[in-house]
């Protein structure tokens, strides 16, 4: 849908994990980058009604994670950024170059940056971040409705309350650019 989009996610992944290590002073392990990912992405989508990076994301106890980075990262390559193991179970995302930020709008980066100033700090821990997703009302709604499954897709309609029984009169600016990205992506698909 939007032209560009590999690069975009690639270069937010690549901003988060260079930014965070230089503020907080620590490696940024693929957890914490996953939750900036998705707080970013339901934080514009809340504000402008089309999600700044349109990734998919299931819904686990721990919060959003992104479906295709979560299933790939054994394999997956760019040249972003690279994907290091530690120990059995942890991946610290580092950048292999600067990020291109000429890929975000001005009100994209000023987002990224005020959840870097939140979150990027010595002292804050993966739970503040995972916690930090709870908040967002399309994880609350998957994860709730899950029944006894341990992770199941988000939707991002899910993010508007009741965005279907609304009339055209009743729509928010960002519901109704919602509708409209929704829309275009159906028929492009």
């Amino acid at each position: 849908m939007v032209a560009y989009r590999q690069d975009r996610i690639n270069n937010a992944i690549c901003y988060f994990a260079a930014e965070h290590r230089r503020r907080a002073q620590k490696p940024a392990y693929q957890t914490y980058i996953y939750k900036y990912l998705a707080i970013f992405d339901f934080r514009i989508l809340q504000d402008t009604g089309r999600p700044a990076l349109d990734i998919g994301y299931d819904a686990y106890e721990k919060g959003p994670v992104p479906r295709h980075l979560y299933d790939t990262r054994a394999t997956h390559r760019n040249r972003c950024y690279k994907l290091v193991p530690e120990g059995e179970n942890s991946i610290i995302i580092e950048p292999s170059k600067r990020p291109n930020l000429e890929f975000f709008s001005a009100y994209e980066i000023e987002v990224m940056n005020e959840l870097l100033e939140r979150f990027a700090h010595p002292w804050i821990t993966t739970d503040d971040l995972i916690e930090a997703t709870h908040d967002i009302t399309a994880w609350k709604r998957a994860w709730t409705s899950r029944g006894d499954r341990d992770k199941v897709p988000m939707s991002y309609e899910d993010n508007f309350e009741g965005l279907t029984e609304k009339t055209q009169e009743n729509l928010s600016p960002a519901e109704e650019s919602f509708i409209v990205h929704k829309s275009l992506k159906e028929l492009s698909a």
